[in-house]
Protein backbone atom coordinates (compact mmCIF):
# COMPACT_ATOMS: atom_id res chain seq x y z
CA UNK A 1 0.00 0.00 0.00
CA UNK A 2 1.62 2.92 -1.21
CA UNK A 3 0.42 6.72 -1.22
CA UNK A 4 -0.20 6.37 -4.87
CA UNK A 5 -2.79 3.71 -3.91
CA UNK A 6 -4.65 5.47 -1.34
CA UNK A 7 -4.63 8.95 -3.79
CA UNK A 8 -6.10 7.04 -6.40
CA UNK A 9 -8.82 5.31 -4.13
CA UNK A 10 -10.24 9.03 -3.79
CA UNK A 11 -10.78 9.03 -7.05
CA UNK A 12 -8.83 12.50 -8.03
CA UNK A 13 -10.84 13.19 -11.03
CA UNK A 14 -14.18 13.29 -9.53
CA UNK A 15 -12.13 15.85 -6.78
CA UNK A 16 -10.56 17.81 -9.32
CA UNK A 17 -13.58 18.17 -11.61
CA UNK A 18 -15.58 19.37 -8.35
CA UNK A 19 -13.33 21.31 -6.89
CA UNK A 20 -12.93 23.50 -10.13
CA UNK A 21 -16.44 24.27 -10.27
CA UNK A 22 -16.29 25.37 -6.13
CA UNK A 23 -13.30 27.52 -7.29
CA UNK A 24 -15.44 28.97 -9.98
CA UNK A 25 -18.40 29.44 -7.81
CA UNK A 26 -16.27 31.04 -5.13
CA UNK A 27 -14.51 33.78 -7.74
CA UNK A 28 -17.40 34.97 -8.99
CA UNK A 29 -19.05 35.27 -6.18
CA UNK A 30 -16.22 36.97 -4.34
CA UNK A 31 -16.62 39.75 -7.00
CA UNK A 32 -12.92 41.06 -7.36
CA UNK A 33 -12.63 40.52 -3.21
CA UNK A 34 -10.53 37.56 -2.57
CA UNK A 35 -9.75 36.59 0.42
CA UNK A 36 -7.24 33.63 -0.53
CA UNK A 37 -7.03 31.95 2.90
CA UNK A 38 -10.64 31.75 2.76
CA UNK A 39 -10.67 30.52 -0.92
CA UNK A 40 -7.90 27.58 0.01
CA UNK A 41 -9.45 26.75 3.19
CA UNK A 42 -12.77 25.76 0.92
CA UNK A 43 -11.11 24.07 -1.45
CA UNK A 44 -8.66 21.78 0.76
CA UNK A 45 -11.93 21.18 3.08
CA UNK A 46 -14.42 20.23 -0.05
CA UNK A 47 -11.23 17.83 -1.64
CA UNK A 48 -11.29 15.84 1.80
CA UNK A 49 -15.49 15.68 1.92
CA UNK A 50 -15.03 14.64 -1.86
CA UNK A 51 -12.80 12.15 -1.48
CA UNK A 52 -13.92 10.94 1.91
CA UNK A 53 -17.14 10.34 -0.79
CA UNK A 54 -15.31 8.82 -3.31
CA UNK A 55 -13.76 6.18 -1.20
CA UNK A 56 -17.20 5.54 0.60
CA UNK A 57 -18.12 4.77 -2.83
CA UNK A 58 -15.35 2.35 -3.35
CA UNK A 59 -16.22 0.42 -0.45
CA UNK A 60 -19.94 -0.01 -0.89
CA UNK A 61 -19.51 -1.26 -5.14
CA UNK A 62 -15.88 -3.24 -4.06
CA UNK A 63 -17.94 -6.38 -4.52
CA UNK A 64 -19.45 -5.42 -7.86
CA UNK A 65 -16.36 -3.59 -9.42
CA UNK A 66 -14.46 -7.23 -8.77
CA UNK A 67 -16.92 -8.42 -11.69
CA UNK A 68 -16.55 -5.60 -13.58
CA UNK A 69 -13.62 -5.81 -16.61
CA UNK A 70 -13.27 -1.85 -16.56
CA UNK A 71 -13.07 -1.54 -12.22
CA UNK A 72 -11.26 -5.24 -11.76
CA UNK A 73 -8.15 -3.26 -10.70
CA UNK A 74 -9.22 -1.39 -8.02
CA UNK A 75 -7.44 -1.17 -4.84
CA UNK A 76 -10.48 -2.76 -2.62
CA UNK A 77 -11.70 -4.68 -5.80
CA UNK A 78 -8.09 -6.38 -6.07
CA UNK A 79 -6.96 -6.64 -2.49
CA UNK A 80 -4.55 -3.75 -2.59
CA UNK A 81 -6.46 -1.73 0.32
CA UNK A 82 -8.14 -3.74 3.16
CA UNK A 83 -12.02 -2.61 3.07
CA UNK A 84 -11.12 -1.65 7.20
CA UNK A 85 -8.23 0.26 5.69
CA UNK A 86 -10.94 2.03 3.35
CA UNK A 87 -13.09 2.94 5.95
CA UNK A 88 -10.71 4.34 8.41
CA UNK A 89 -9.17 6.58 5.50
CA UNK A 90 -12.54 7.42 4.15
CA UNK A 91 -13.18 8.94 7.77
CA UNK A 92 -10.44 10.19 8.14
CA UNK A 93 -11.01 12.08 5.00
CA UNK A 94 -14.69 13.56 5.97
CA UNK A 95 -13.49 14.28 9.58
CA UNK A 96 -10.33 16.47 8.22
CA UNK A 97 -12.60 18.38 5.53
CA UNK A 98 -15.19 18.92 7.98
CA UNK A 99 -12.63 20.96 10.37
CA UNK A 100 -10.67 22.57 7.78
CA UNK A 101 -14.29 24.59 6.91
CA UNK A 102 -15.77 24.14 9.89
CA UNK A 103 -12.39 26.21 11.83
CA UNK A 104 -12.62 28.40 8.76
CA UNK A 105 -16.51 28.91 9.67
CA UNK A 106 -15.73 29.76 12.56
CA UNK A 107 -12.93 31.86 12.78
CA UNK A 108 -14.76 34.04 10.34
CA UNK A 109 -17.81 33.61 12.77
CA UNK A 110 -15.91 35.14 15.69
CA UNK A 111 -14.54 37.92 13.39
CA UNK A 112 -17.89 39.16 12.69
CA UNK A 113 -18.92 38.61 15.95
CA UNK A 114 -16.17 40.64 17.02
CA UNK A 115 -17.23 43.57 14.49
CA UNK A 116 -20.73 43.65 15.18
CA UNK A 117 -20.18 44.23 18.63
CA UNK A 118 -17.39 46.80 18.23
CA UNK A 119 -19.91 48.67 15.80
CA UNK A 120 -23.17 48.55 18.65
CA UNK A 121 -20.34 49.48 20.82
CA UNK A 122 -19.09 52.19 18.57
CA UNK A 123 -22.96 53.27 18.38
CA UNK A 124 -23.87 52.99 22.40
CA UNK A 125 -20.74 55.84 23.02
CA UNK A 126 -21.26 57.80 20.16
CA UNK A 127 -24.93 58.22 21.46
CA UNK A 128 -23.35 58.34 24.71
CA UNK A 129 -21.30 61.19 23.66
CA UNK A 130 -23.94 63.22 21.93
CA UNK A 131 -26.17 62.74 24.95
CA UNK A 132 -23.42 64.36 27.40
CA UNK A 133 -22.87 67.47 24.56
CA UNK A 134 -26.16 68.20 24.63
CA UNK A 135 -26.40 68.40 28.48
CA UNK A 136 -22.94 70.67 28.13
CA UNK A 137 -24.71 72.59 25.79
CA UNK A 138 -27.90 73.16 27.73
CA UNK A 139 -30.14 71.32 25.28
CA UNK A 140 -31.96 68.58 25.28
Amino acid sequence: MTAKTYYELAKPGIVYGNIMTAAAGFLLAARHHVDLWLLLATLLGTSCIIGSACVFNNYIDRDIDKKMARTRKRSLANGLVSSRSALIYAVLLGCIGLVILGLRCFVWYIQASICSWNACWQRIRSHANSRRLRRCHGSS
